[in-house]
């Protein structure tokens, strides 16, 4: 990764070692790779899925920031019923 995006990653290596930050140059080199590739694959998912919302939308409902929605008990009920009768239904 480091040869991807510099010319000569050893001697920047060697110099975070001298200066005492390599700990803080690889955190932050790693948080923003995974930022990058995150952005990377929701936008390649919102070309191929998404048709219904502009891409600053479809991020922010990927962000995790709404809030949750109500659970309704009948819906629970149901499922947890359904759940046990698939678990009865099965046998050694």
């Amino acid at each position: 990764m480091l040869y991807q995006r510099y010319s000569n990653p050893l001697e920047l290596l060697q110099q975070m070692l001298v200066t005492e930050q390599l700990h803080d140059f690889i955190c932050n080199f790693i948080r923003f790779r995974n930022e990058e590739l995150n952005e990377k694959t929701q936008w390649e998912y919102y070309l191929h899925k998404i048709y219904n919302m502009s891409f600053d939308d479809f991020v922010k409902s990927c962000s995790g920031d709404a809030e949750p929605e109500e659970a309704d008990m009948n819906e629970i009920e149901a499922t947890v019923k359904n759940s046990q009768s698939i678990l009865e239904s099965f046998s050694l």
